[in-house]
């Protein structure tokens, strides 16, 4: 598809997943992911893909009700204010977060040929027109 043809709604979800490959492949130890599970944000300060760009009114929310650890998008996302997340699906949020999450995606040097795949092919998705809601 012809990068000019994308919907607004498009452009911004292929700039969002991009940031994320970006930031996490120039430094993987940013992460906030263990073992498949994942933190809004760690006590060492590290965020993940969404929990980067969650305005602190909705951070501390998180915190105050013991979510800020192992919970899905899915089940916050309601809660949220940060427009940046809300103006797009929460399950485009998910694709981003299973991103972010999979230590097969990731390696010390940075993003992994798996990662590269899984990235490409939510790219392709996005551009082909998939729903994510």
């Amino acid at each position: 598809m012809n990068p000019l043809n994308l919907s607004p709604l498009q452009k911004k979800m292929i700039r969002e997943v991009t940031i994320v490959k970006n930031f996490y492949s120039k430094n993987p130890d940013r992460r906030a992911s263990y073992g498949g599970s994942c933190s809004y944000q760690t006590p060492h300060g590290n965020k993940c893909a969404v929990g980067r760009i969650l305005n602190k009114k909705d951070m501390e929310y998180l915190d105050r009700e013991g979510m800020i650890d192992g919970t899905s998008i899915h089940d916050v996302f309601e809660y949220l204010t940060t427009k940046r997340v809300t103006d797009l699906p929460v399950t485009f949020w998910e694709k981003v977060q299973s991103f972010h999450d999979d230590d097969e995606h990731w390696n010390n040097e940075g993003i992994t040929e798996e990662g590269l795949r899984y990235f490409n092919s939510l790219l392709e998705d996005i551009k082909a027109g998939l729903k994510f809601y």
